[in-house]
């Protein structure tokens, strides 16, 4: 899944000329950015708002809390709205926490088969990806950074380690520590407020997973690398 995991096999004797990565990657043909978004923002009282999404699974791991917290700060800008979509052994929890919050500024949806996904990111602003802060989260590549990619949508991330370096090194989005609701708020509006630069970020983005993570040229190579293999025995 990650490259970060070369090390651990290199510390298990492992030669390293045997260690070939294939990472997660993006179906590109699925997504497009363009695609009309008026019936998802009319159905669900969105309008011309920013949107800050979030989308998979609601679950332990992903402190989705921070979500809601980012959105309690910005409760006072209603040209702002965040979108949670997805469903995972928290999310009750997460229904409850809004509610008791008040939080009209955030759309809860539930759970969407996968090819419908591509519908939705045409309709938001800005992708939200976020775990937990534990040394096994810093080796993965969360799938969902490579949608938005695809979707030209800038990515506001809080995870360390891989994933960070990713999108810090593609200028494809904005990190932030992951758990800091203040930290979340703060990129949020500095995406909200600034339209060229979300452009710019998303554009990056693109070029990266069309370059680098494109699931058709990731299974190429991938076959490539097994016939290699079994030619070379």
């Amino acid at each position: 899944v990650s490259e970060a995991f070369v090390p651990h096999f290199l510390d298990c004797g492992v030669s390293s000329n045997k260690i070939t990565t294939i990472t997660n990657g993006v179906d590109l043909a699925r997504f497009s950015p363009g695609a009309d978004a008026t019936q998802f923002r009319e159905t669900h009282g969105l309008g011309d708002k920013f949107v800050a999404a979030y989308v998979g699974t609601h679950g332990m791991a992903h402190q989705l809390e921070t979500v809601l917290e980012a959105a309690d700060r910005l409760r006072q800008r209603n040209d702002i709205a965040f979108v949670l979509v997805g469903d995972g052994a928290e999310r009750e929890k997460l229904l409850a926490m809004r509610d008791s919050m008040k939080l009209d500024n955030v759309v809860m949806l539930p759970l969407v088969p996968r090819d419908q996904i591509p519908a939705i990111w045409p309709a938001t602003d800005a992708a939200i990806v976020t775990l937990r802060p534990t040394p096994l989260f810093e080796l993965v590549i969360p799938s969902k950074i490579f949608e938005a990619m695809a979707a030209q949508r800038p990515i506001i991330l809080g995870v360390r380690g891989e994933a960070a370096r990713i999108v810090a090194n593609a200028e494809c989005g904005l990190t932030f520590t992951p758990g800091d609701a203040a930290g979340l708020a703060e990129s949020v509006l500095a995406l909200a407020d600034d339209p060229a630069r979300r452009k710019r970020l998303g554009e990056n983005g693109y070029q990266l997973a069309a370059s680098k993570y494109d699931r058709q040229k990731l299974a190429t190579e991938y076959v490539d690398l097994l016939a290699k293999t079994t030619n070379g025995h």
